[in-house]
């Protein structure tokens, strides 16, 4: 296996599906992204990978960074399941500069027949992109729970150095284990779980990819809580992505989450997002993606699964906002610049890589429709609610229509990030996300803008491809 390579013109004009400015892997399959952290002058960010087919297998850590988290090189694979404590999966974790080496922590998957086991594993990414493994960590205290214990995120508090980790109890209950760092190793100092409320408190049968932080004053916790069930059109997925706040007055060793879950995306396929904070900014990237869902049509290309957009975090008056990272803004090439009253509007430039934005000023409701056959797209807002549709996915049994209601009684802002075979929805200036995968067979028609009343300014940005440097 070549320990880099270059996205070409030739390999794109081959695929229409792959993403022009959103990461993916040249070939296999691509899920959790890993290790998102600043190092020796880059951003570095790790994703699960299997380089040699399109099955969840033979799970590697895959490897690029950035100086503007817009343009990636590629690394060879830093993990592989090559040691006994890893020898069925390198599965997701956290990375931390010590300025010398990144440090590595991921989880070790060993399947024994029946018997599933569980190892937290540390390595050392050296200067000279070599990579040692160190082992399974010593750690006092995991007996309560199952074989699923996985995805340790590395966080501090004050001067102590601290893991969260995913588990499952004897119970089959999902929650999350704190660490704390002893002389001799990790000891578990916490263990933590909540009922989540999708209709009725239900419990989740695993917490994945746990992550804490902290936004100003305010501690948070990200989980993906799986085996909740909801019929709302908001949400019906089993694997859900959101976060808790959390009262972290008396530390890690007394942490308390709130009874209140939020989504993180309000879309059809998001999922594992691990955050990044750096200079002041905290930064999220997750997968646009869903554990257990259907085969996407590229895997006749012999690639499937991608990333999603960075986005930018805040905390304000109590919520959180999420904004494309304005770095991705450099990718802009042309623009068209409309404005428009109620009626039917038609609208022309839609393409495989471009951003619409419009700025809605006393609209009480309106609709976007994109065509494109089979795999068309509508996004409407009226009376706080908006709603997303799409058309033919590709593949059997996905959903097709997401609904969220805003805070707002009015819809103020919209942006729409179009990428070969993916879309993304940021409402109200980061208020919600929505976003989700589509595989269209044909160029984008022209669009139909109706609106009810009220004015609107609409931006049409072309982006250009965010080529993979050497």
């Amino acid at each position: 296996m070549s320990e880099s390579w270059q996205w070409t013109t030739d390999k794109f004009a081959a695929d229409p599906w792959r993403p022009c400015y959103h990461i993916a892997a040249a070939t296999g399959l691509i899920n959790d992204p890993n290790g998102f952290s600043f190092h020796q002058g880059r951003f570095q960010l790790f994703y699960q990978w299997n380089p040699f087919g399109c099955e969840h297998k033979n799970k590697h850590w895959g490897h690029f960074s950035s100086q503007d988290l817009v343009h990636w090189q590629s690394h060879a694979a830093a993990l592989a399941p090559t040691d006994w404590f890893d020898k069925d999966g390198c599965y997701s974790g956290t990375a931390v500069s010590n300025g010398e080496n990144l440090e590595l922590y991921y989880t070790g998957n060993v399947r024994n027949g029946e018997q599933r086991l569980s190892y937290q594993c540390k390595a050392l990414l050296q200067p000279d992109g070599k990579v040692e493994k160190l082992g399974p960590l010593t750690i006092e205290g995991l007996d309560n729970y199952t074989g699923h214990v996985r995805d340790p995120k590395f966080f501090h508090w004050g001067e102590q150095s601290w893991i969260v980790l995913g588990v499952q109890t004897l119970e089959l209950q999902g929650g999350i284990s704190l660490l704390q760092q002893q002389d001799q190793g990790w000891c578990e100092r916490h263990y933590v779980t909540k009922d989540i409320n999708f209709g009725h408190p239900q419990q989740a049968y695993m917490w994945e990819c746990p992550d804490l932080l902290q936004l100003d004053d305010q501690w948070l916790l990200l989980a993906c809580p799986q085996g909740i069930h909801s019929d709302s059109a908001e949400y019906n997925s089993t694997n859900l992505s959101g976060y808790f706040t959390v009262d972290m007055h008396g530390g890690p060793a007394e942490l308390s989450i709130s009874n209140d879950f939020q989504l993180l995306d309000y879309g059809f396929e998001f999922y594992a997002p691990q955050t990044l904070q750096h200079q002041g900014e905290t930064v999220l990237i997750g997968w646009l993606g869903l554990p257990d869902e259907a085969e996407h049509p590229t895997v006749a290309h012999n690639w499937t699964q991608m990333l999603g957009l960075p986005r930018s975090l805040s905390w304000q008056d109590g919520y959180l906002l999420q904004q494309p990272i304005a770095a991705i803004r450099e990718l802009i090439s042309g623009q068209q610049q409309h404005s428009y009253g109620a009626g039917k509007h038609s609208l022309s430039g839609i393409s495989r890589s471009c951003l619409l934005e419009m700025e809605l000023t006393s609209c009480g409701a309106f609709q976007l429709l994109l065509p494109c056959g089979d795999a068309s797209l509508s996004i409407s807002a009226s009376q706080g609610q908006w709603v997303i549709e799409r058309g033919q996915l590709g593949c059997a049994n996905s959903d097709k229509k997401r609904v969220y209601q805003s805070r707002s009684a009015s819809p103020t802002k919209l942006q729409l990030f179009i990428d070969s075979s993916s879309f993304e929805l940021f409402v109200n200036d980061g208020e919600a996300v929505l976003s989700g995968r589509l595989f269209p067979q044909q160029a984008w028609g022209q669009a139909q803008l109706i609106l009810d009343d009220g004015q609107v300014a609409l931006t049409l940005s072309q982006l250009r491809n965010s080529w993979i440097e050497e």
